[in-house]
Protein backbone atom coordinates (compact mmCIF):
# COMPACT_ATOMS: atom_id res chain seq x y z
CA UNK A 1 0.00 0.00 0.00
CA UNK A 2 1.58 3.61 -0.90
CA UNK A 3 1.87 6.26 1.66
CA UNK A 4 0.96 9.90 0.65
CA UNK A 5 2.64 12.02 2.34
CA UNK A 6 1.33 15.86 3.02
CA UNK A 7 2.33 18.63 4.87
CA UNK A 8 4.69 18.98 7.77
CA UNK A 9 5.45 15.07 7.47
CA UNK A 10 6.41 16.30 3.56
CA UNK A 11 8.60 18.41 4.09
CA UNK A 12 10.32 16.25 7.63
CA UNK A 13 11.34 13.81 5.37
CA UNK A 14 12.69 15.71 2.57
CA UNK A 15 14.88 17.59 5.36
CA UNK A 16 15.81 14.19 6.32
CA UNK A 17 16.87 13.21 3.60
CA UNK A 18 18.75 16.06 2.39
CA UNK A 19 20.38 15.27 5.90
CA UNK A 20 21.25 11.76 5.56
CA UNK A 21 22.98 13.09 1.97
CA UNK A 22 25.45 15.81 3.51
CA UNK A 23 26.46 13.57 6.10
CA UNK A 24 27.37 11.25 3.19
CA UNK A 25 29.01 13.72 1.76
CA UNK A 26 30.56 15.40 4.85
CA UNK A 27 31.88 12.14 6.57
CA UNK A 28 31.09 8.85 5.07
CA UNK A 29 34.90 8.21 4.54
CA UNK A 30 35.82 6.67 8.06
CA UNK A 31 37.45 9.99 8.73
CA UNK A 32 39.61 8.69 11.55
CA UNK A 33 42.06 7.73 8.46
CA UNK A 34 41.84 12.16 7.95
CA UNK A 35 43.73 12.22 11.45
CA UNK A 36 46.80 10.04 9.89
CA UNK A 37 48.91 12.58 7.50
CA UNK A 38 52.25 11.28 7.25
CA UNK A 39 53.35 14.71 6.37
CA UNK A 40 52.65 18.21 7.19
CA UNK A 41 51.59 20.11 4.63
CA UNK A 42 50.09 17.22 3.52
CA UNK A 43 48.72 18.26 0.32
CA UNK A 44 50.74 20.32 -1.89
CA UNK A 45 51.59 21.55 -5.60
CA UNK A 46 54.83 21.09 -6.97
CA UNK A 47 56.75 19.50 -10.58
CA UNK A 48 56.89 15.47 -9.31
CA UNK A 49 58.35 12.98 -11.55
CA UNK A 50 59.19 15.46 -14.12
CA UNK A 51 55.50 16.22 -14.84
CA UNK A 52 54.67 19.86 -13.99
CA UNK A 53 51.09 20.88 -12.78
CA UNK A 54 51.11 17.70 -10.16
CA UNK A 55 48.87 18.20 -6.79
CA UNK A 56 50.28 15.27 -4.29
CA UNK A 57 47.89 14.13 -1.00
CA UNK A 58 49.77 12.34 1.09
CA UNK A 59 46.73 10.40 2.71
CA UNK A 60 48.25 8.04 4.93
CA UNK A 61 51.71 6.51 5.28
CA UNK A 62 50.42 3.49 3.43
CA UNK A 63 48.95 6.03 0.56
CA UNK A 64 50.18 8.94 -1.57
CA UNK A 65 48.05 10.24 -4.54
CA UNK A 66 48.72 12.93 -7.46
CA UNK A 67 46.47 14.29 -9.32
CA UNK A 68 47.75 15.52 -12.74
CA UNK A 69 45.87 19.20 -12.70
CA UNK A 70 46.22 19.62 -16.65
CA UNK A 71 43.87 16.41 -16.91
CA UNK A 72 42.22 16.99 -13.48
CA UNK A 73 42.82 12.94 -13.23
CA UNK A 74 44.99 10.63 -11.42
CA UNK A 75 48.51 9.74 -11.97
CA UNK A 76 49.65 7.80 -9.32
CA UNK A 77 48.66 5.88 -5.58
CA UNK A 78 52.00 4.58 -4.22
CA UNK A 79 53.80 3.21 -1.09
CA UNK A 80 56.61 5.26 -0.12
CA UNK A 81 56.79 9.16 -0.28
CA UNK A 82 58.32 11.95 -1.87
CA UNK A 83 61.90 13.13 -1.89
CA UNK A 84 61.54 17.23 -1.88
CA UNK A 85 64.47 18.05 -3.84
CA UNK A 86 64.41 21.63 -5.96
CA UNK A 87 65.21 24.81 -6.34
CA UNK A 88 62.29 25.83 -3.85
CA UNK A 89 63.02 23.50 -1.22
CA UNK A 90 66.84 22.36 -1.19
CA UNK A 91 68.58 25.53 -3.59
CA UNK A 92 69.05 22.76 -5.97
CA UNK A 93 68.34 24.13 -9.56
CA UNK A 94 68.79 20.76 -11.61
CA UNK A 95 66.81 18.40 -9.46
CA UNK A 96 62.56 18.54 -8.92
CA UNK A 97 60.74 16.65 -6.48
CA UNK A 98 60.26 13.24 -7.12
CA UNK A 99 58.58 9.86 -5.79
CA UNK A 100 59.89 7.11 -4.12
CA UNK A 101 58.13 3.23 -3.62
CA UNK A 102 56.11 1.35 -4.95
CA UNK A 103 52.78 2.05 -7.24
CA UNK A 104 49.48 0.31 -6.09
CA UNK A 105 49.01 1.88 -9.90
CA UNK A 106 50.01 4.78 -12.07
CA UNK A 107 48.57 6.40 -14.99
CA UNK A 108 52.23 7.51 -17.01
CA UNK A 109 50.38 7.04 -20.52
CA UNK A 110 47.11 9.53 -19.16
CA UNK A 111 45.05 7.20 -20.54
CA UNK A 112 42.45 8.63 -18.35
CA UNK A 113 40.01 10.76 -19.54
CA UNK A 114 36.85 12.43 -18.56
CA UNK A 115 34.02 12.32 -21.34
CA UNK A 116 31.06 13.84 -21.56
CA UNK A 117 27.64 12.50 -23.45
CA UNK A 118 24.54 14.51 -24.80
CA UNK A 119 21.35 12.71 -26.06
CA UNK A 120 23.45 9.36 -26.18
CA UNK A 121 26.32 11.38 -28.34
CA UNK A 122 29.25 12.12 -27.17
CA UNK A 123 30.42 16.25 -26.87
CA UNK A 124 33.67 18.14 -26.76
CA UNK A 125 34.32 19.73 -23.42
CA UNK A 126 37.15 21.07 -21.84
CA UNK A 127 38.08 19.96 -17.94
CA UNK A 128 39.65 22.93 -16.33
CA UNK A 129 41.05 22.47 -12.35
CA UNK A 130 39.63 24.84 -10.13
CA UNK A 131 41.67 24.46 -6.92
CA UNK A 132 41.15 22.86 -4.16
CA UNK A 133 39.74 23.10 -0.22
CA UNK A 134 39.59 21.59 3.00
CA UNK A 135 36.30 20.48 5.02
CA UNK A 136 37.01 18.60 8.23
CA UNK A 137 40.49 18.14 7.62
CA UNK A 138 39.66 16.33 4.44
CA UNK A 139 40.48 17.63 0.90
CA UNK A 140 37.76 18.65 -1.69
CA UNK A 141 38.93 19.06 -5.39
CA UNK A 142 36.98 21.33 -7.75
CA UNK A 143 37.05 20.62 -11.55
CA UNK A 144 34.38 22.31 -14.00
CA UNK A 145 33.59 20.56 -17.45
CA UNK A 146 33.06 23.79 -19.95
CA UNK A 147 30.62 22.09 -22.82
CA UNK A 148 30.15 23.35 -26.63
CA UNK A 149 26.68 24.19 -25.49
CA UNK A 150 28.55 26.99 -23.41
CA UNK A 151 26.95 25.18 -19.76
CA UNK A 152 29.60 24.72 -17.03
CA UNK A 153 29.24 20.75 -15.10
CA UNK A 154 31.23 21.34 -11.87
CA UNK A 155 33.30 18.51 -10.69
CA UNK A 156 33.86 18.16 -6.60
CA UNK A 157 36.01 14.92 -5.76
CA UNK A 158 37.08 14.18 -1.94
CA UNK A 159 39.52 11.25 -2.01
CA UNK A 160 40.28 9.75 1.00
CA UNK A 161 42.53 6.30 2.45
CA UNK A 162 40.05 3.70 3.54
CA UNK A 163 40.61 0.67 4.64
CA UNK A 164 38.83 -3.02 3.78
CA UNK A 165 37.38 -5.87 5.96
CA UNK A 166 40.70 -8.14 5.28
CA UNK A 167 43.35 -4.95 5.88
CA UNK A 168 44.28 -4.28 2.56
CA UNK A 169 44.97 -0.45 1.74
CA UNK A 170 42.21 1.14 -0.51
CA UNK A 171 41.46 4.44 -2.35
CA UNK A 172 37.93 5.87 -1.64
CA UNK A 173 36.72 8.81 -4.20
CA UNK A 174 33.54 10.73 -3.59
CA UNK A 175 32.35 12.91 -6.08
CA UNK A 176 29.78 15.41 -6.57
CA UNK A 177 28.55 17.37 -9.81
CA UNK A 178 26.11 19.61 -10.23
CA UNK A 179 25.04 22.45 -13.06
CA UNK A 180 24.45 19.22 -15.71
CA UNK A 181 22.14 19.49 -18.50
CA UNK A 182 19.20 17.52 -19.39
CA UNK A 183 19.92 14.29 -21.07
CA UNK A 184 23.90 14.58 -20.23
CA UNK A 185 26.02 12.48 -18.41
CA UNK A 186 29.66 13.08 -17.02
CA UNK A 187 32.07 9.88 -17.19
CA UNK A 188 35.69 9.17 -16.06
CA UNK A 189 36.86 6.52 -18.37
CA UNK A 190 40.11 4.25 -17.84
CA UNK A 191 41.44 1.33 -19.48
CA UNK A 192 40.11 -0.52 -16.75
CA UNK A 193 36.67 0.82 -16.11
CA UNK A 194 34.34 3.76 -16.51
CA UNK A 195 33.09 5.67 -13.57
CA UNK A 196 29.50 7.28 -14.48
CA UNK A 197 28.82 9.94 -12.06
CA UNK A 198 25.31 10.38 -11.01
CA UNK A 199 23.33 12.79 -12.37
CA UNK A 200 23.64 16.51 -10.03
CA UNK A 201 24.34 13.96 -7.09
CA UNK A 202 26.93 11.99 -5.39
CA UNK A 203 28.64 8.86 -6.48
CA UNK A 204 31.41 6.88 -4.56
CA UNK A 205 33.64 4.67 -5.76
CA UNK A 206 36.35 2.35 -3.72
CA UNK A 207 39.34 0.38 -5.00
CA UNK A 208 41.86 -1.82 -2.72
CA UNK A 209 44.71 -2.88 -3.10
CA UNK A 210 47.41 -5.72 -2.52
CA UNK A 211 49.10 -4.84 0.86
CA UNK A 212 53.09 -3.79 0.80
CA UNK A 213 56.11 -3.94 2.66
CA UNK A 214 57.58 -0.64 4.29
CA UNK A 215 59.56 1.21 1.67
CA UNK A 216 62.58 2.82 2.51
CA UNK A 217 63.73 6.32 1.39
CA UNK A 218 66.66 5.63 -1.30
CA UNK A 219 69.91 6.42 -0.67
CA UNK A 220 70.90 9.42 -2.90
CA UNK A 221 74.41 8.67 -2.88
CA UNK A 222 74.16 4.99 -4.41
CA UNK A 223 72.41 6.17 -7.76
CA UNK A 224 75.65 7.43 -8.90
CA UNK A 225 78.67 5.49 -10.01
CA UNK A 226 81.12 7.33 -8.42
CA UNK A 227 81.25 9.96 -5.20
CA UNK A 228 82.83 12.69 -7.21
CA UNK A 229 79.64 12.80 -9.63
CA UNK A 230 77.37 12.27 -6.38
CA UNK A 231 79.08 15.54 -4.66
CA UNK A 232 78.50 17.51 -7.96
CA UNK A 233 74.69 16.81 -8.30
CA UNK A 234 74.54 17.70 -4.63
CA UNK A 235 76.15 21.37 -4.69
CA UNK A 236 74.51 21.92 -7.72
CA UNK A 237 77.78 22.50 -9.96
CA UNK A 238 76.33 21.75 -13.54
CA UNK A 239 73.80 24.10 -13.00
CA UNK A 240 77.02 26.70 -13.55
CA UNK A 241 79.54 25.00 -15.51
CA UNK A 242 79.96 22.85 -18.54
CA UNK A 243 82.64 20.58 -19.38
CA UNK A 244 84.20 22.42 -22.15
CA UNK A 245 82.40 25.72 -22.48
CA UNK A 246 82.64 28.43 -19.96
CA UNK A 247 79.44 29.99 -19.04
CA UNK A 248 78.68 31.30 -15.71
CA UNK A 249 81.39 29.61 -14.57
CA UNK A 250 84.53 28.57 -15.73
CA UNK A 251 84.40 25.08 -17.38
CA UNK A 252 85.38 21.86 -15.62
CA UNK A 253 88.77 21.78 -18.37
CA UNK A 254 89.87 25.57 -17.21
CA UNK A 255 89.10 24.06 -13.47
CA UNK A 256 91.01 21.30 -13.91
CA UNK A 257 94.13 23.32 -15.32
CA UNK A 258 93.88 25.94 -12.64
CA UNK A 259 93.65 22.66 -9.97
CA UNK A 260 96.12 20.58 -11.10
CA UNK A 261 98.61 20.82 -8.56
CA UNK A 262 98.26 18.40 -5.85
CA UNK A 263 98.49 21.04 -3.15
CA UNK A 264 95.41 22.05 -4.29
CA UNK A 265 92.91 19.68 -4.76
CA UNK A 266 92.10 19.51 -1.45
CA UNK A 267 90.56 22.82 -1.23
CA UNK A 268 88.81 21.84 -4.85
CA UNK A 269 87.35 18.70 -2.96
CA UNK A 270 86.18 20.51 -0.21
CA UNK A 271 84.86 23.39 -2.84
CA UNK A 272 83.25 20.41 -4.68
CA UNK A 273 81.75 19.29 -1.13
CA UNK A 274 80.54 22.37 0.24
CA UNK A 275 79.53 24.52 -2.46
CA UNK A 276 80.59 28.20 -3.02
CA UNK A 277 81.33 30.77 -5.74
CA UNK A 278 83.76 33.51 -6.92
CA UNK A 279 87.02 31.90 -6.36
CA UNK A 280 87.75 32.68 -10.10
CA UNK A 281 86.55 35.92 -10.01
CA UNK A 282 83.08 37.58 -11.43
CA UNK A 283 80.42 34.54 -12.57
CA UNK A 284 82.35 32.49 -10.66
Amino acid sequence: MATILTGNRKRSVVALAGLTLALFWAGSSRTENATNRPRDPWVFRSVLDKKPRMLTLALNPEMYLAYDLTTCTVYKAWKGGVSMDGAAYTDKKTIQPSSFGTAYFSDTQQATTWSVESGGKNVLAKIVNKGYHFVKKQVYLTYALVLVSSDTVTVEERPEFITGSSGKPGLERVFRISGLPERTSVMLKSPEKVIRLNANGTTRTTTFFGKLPDQKRPIIEEQFDHKGRYYMEKSDCFTCHELTEDNVGPSFVHIAQRYEAKQDLQRLIKKIKEGGTGSWGTGS
